[in-house]
């Protein structure tokens, strides 16, 4: 391909995330072509935040692929943290880092080094104006919320020139992001400032005014997880060039699996359409097949991609259930036969919903064919339709072997005068190039001295390159000895790695605002998240008059709106009287609070309002409720 053409087209970007350094190197080598990874404080996910010899580390593997690391420092700070902050800036620009996601938009009033900027989905990006403010404020990329449709991605494309990065896979907010204080305000955990307790995985029951029951003790704000892995082609049409996967708090197999899962998805489509291609370098040699339900998942849903639809609650758990692998035809005490196209294997986790929509989950201890011998058949009956969360022989399959990413080479061996040239040439354009005299004498069997140094010169060891092509250029047939092949040819491609990361193309970025600029609102309630001196400052330079203080930085919440969401129950449940009709507020209870629940409909919009504190006990500042399964 030529390289100018190269050049020309569109980068499109794979990005998945990390909690630690093991993760971090094993997105890379599945396929991300970009990595996001915790600040080592004021990351969005507290307990994630990596050290910044880790951060360093991803760095350096991810830049000899031409890969991107970018870090979130995403939470609202207070005054006295911000010296930290612009520290740690400084410390992770100095590493390499290729951008860093923030919320706080009190940073912008430092002096920051030319280091991209990528706003945070905690800021809310859901209208073309907000959008269209950021960018001249100086924003390169941002991070759209979740809640879009297909159709407003593209107004946001037609009208900013930032990079769109836009969610494709995994844990779902029910509350439009950064505009969540439910945890804050019953627990005293905020989610803007990365210590989210995810009460809205917890049981919930709900009612009229009146007091008549809706439902009782279900998991009415637990959402299913995105999975968008069909639409690609209409989000890249939309103008998205960074296809985002949730997972700063999943293990190691979730990021190996989803990422080469959409790697091969994302590898298809860009192989069909010649004006995009992936961002990074390399092909990746999987040793297993990628599959998406065999990992952390609640169920899947599209959200909101293609309007609104009803299922999107993972009503009756938060938990992962995994994919449905049939239905039980009969149950002998712990023995049971399952009508299912599935193997089985011992150590499989098993799950299923009882006669109460309680999940229940058991262990296959033995498997004959579709007989399986399990741990515990407790509330299993004939027609029972199972889950499996934990797949055996896939995990085993999955850890087996490392899969491998190498970046292809064209090797040429040519005869000059006295000496030998060894030349590498790596698929960016990158070479290296070294002369040496070689121990060499004629050889019998010229036939076989060449598909010898063919062969020798094919290798690449455990380097990051995967040899294509080998051209020979020499006067007659030799013998060299293997050593000395294997010398030159390792020194070559080591040359070769050092001038990849000597040429890797960093951006810099000088940060420029509209002084034209004017921010959208007059007055700030407490959903804008100011919560420092260096914010409020930043907001009335363009324009703000009156600000009110974080939600953080109250006492009194009752009244208050802990949550705008686009999750309806009034819709879920049937109850919708549509735009024009009258839609009276419902009452949530749960975890010894009381919500009203106010439906904006014009907007489809519902807002959970703290209405009362039934029981104080639970109510005490920095008491840690027992936790639901981390997203």
């Amino acid at each position: 391909m030529d390289t100018q053409e190269k050049h020309n087209k569109t980068k499109i970007e794979l990005l998945a995330p990390a909690r630690d350094l093991e993760c971090g190197i094993a997105a890379i080598h599945y396929g991300a072509d970009a990595v996001y990874v915790g600040a080592p404080k004021f990351g969005a996910r507290k307990a994630v935040g990596l050290p910044p010899k880790d951060i360093e580390t991803i760095i350096n593997e991810a830049h000899k692929y031409w890969g991107r690391v970018y870090v979130a420092l995403n939470t609202i700070l207070y005054d006295n943290e911000f010296d930290e902050a612009i520290s740690i800036i400084r410390s992770v620009y100095s590493m390499g880092a290729d951008g860093i996601i923030i919320q706080d938009l009190g940073l912008l009033e430092l002096d920051l080094p030319p280091i991209p900027l990528i706003v945070s989905t905690q800021m809310h990006n859901y209208d073309v104006a907000h959008i269209q403010f950021l960018e001249q404020v100086g924003f390169q990329r941002a991070i759209l919320a979740r809640e879009l449709t297909l159709e407003d991605i593209r107004k946001i494309r037609n009208s900013t020139s930032l990079e769109l990065e836009a969610f494709i896979h995994g844990s779902l907010c029910v509350s439009f992001s950064g505009r969540c204080y439910l945890s804050y305000a019953t627990q005293h955990r905020s989610a803007n400032r990365g210590e989210c307790a995810q009460p809205c995985r917890l049981p919930y029951s709900l009612s009229t005014l009146d007091g008549k029951s809706i439902a009782e003790n279900e998991y009415l704000l637990s959402l299913k997880d995105l999975n968008l892995s069909r639409y690609l082609s209409d989000l890249l049409s939309a103008g998205v060039t960074s296809f985002k996967i949730e997972g700063r708090l999943k293990d190691i197999s979730y990021v190996k699996n989803v990422t080469a899962f959409y790697r091969q998805q994302l590898d298809a489509l860009l192989a069909s359409d010649t004006s995009f291609e992936k961002s990074s370098s390399g092909k990746m040699f999987y040793t297993f097949n990628p599959e998406p339900s065999k990992t952390f998942n609640r169920g899947f849903t599209t959200y909101f991609l293609y309007g609104r639809q009803k299922d999107i609650l993972s009503r009756f758990t938060p938990k992962s259930i995994g994919a449905c692998v049939g239905k039980v035809k009969e149950v002998r005490g712990n023995y049971i036969r399952v009508d299912s196209n599935e193997q089985f294997r011992a150590g499989d986790g098993l799950c299923f919903f009882d006669s109460e929509n309680k999940l229940c989950g058991t262990r296959v201890e033995k498997v004959e064919g579709h007989n399986l011998l399990l741990a515990e058949s407790n509330g299993i009956k004939v027609g029972t339709e199972l889950f499996r969360n934990f797949d055996a022989a896939f995990d085993k399959e999955l850890n087996r072997n490392p899969t491998k990413r190498k970046i292809s080479v064209t090797i040429e061996f040519n005869e000059l005068p006295s000496v030998f040239e060894l030349i590498a040439v790596d698929e960016d354009g990158n070479k290296a190039r070294i002369e040496r005299a070689l121990t060499h004498s004629l050889a019998k069997n010229k036939e076989l001295a060449m598909r010898t140094l063919h062969t020798q010169l094919s290798k690449s060891g455990g380097t990051i390159f995967d040899v294509k092509k080998v051209k020979i250029d020499i006067a007659v047939p030799y013998l060299f000895t293997v050593k000395e092949l294997n010398n030159i040819r390792r020194d070559v491609l080591q040359q070769l790695e050092r001038e990849r990361i000597a040429h890797f193309p960093k951006i810099f970025i000088q940060r420029k605002e509209n002084p034209l600029a004017a921010f959208l609102e007059k007055a700030l309630n407490y959903s804008y998240n100011v919560s420092n001196s260096y914010v409020e400052q930043f907001y009335k330079r363009f324009g703000v008059e009156k600000i009110e203080k974080a939600f953080e930085l109250t006492d009194d919440h009752n009244g208050k709106v802990v949550m705008t969401t686009k999750h309806c129950l009034r819709f879920y449940f049937d109850l919708c009287n549509g735009k024009k009709g009258k839609n009276e507020p419902l009452v949530l209870t749960g975890r010894g609070f009381r919500y009203l629940l106010s439906f904006q409909c014009n907007d489809c919009v519902m807002k959970v309002i703290l209405d009362e504190k039934k029981d104080k006990r639970m109510c005490t500042r920095g008491e840690s409720n027992p936790q639901p399964t981390a997203s």
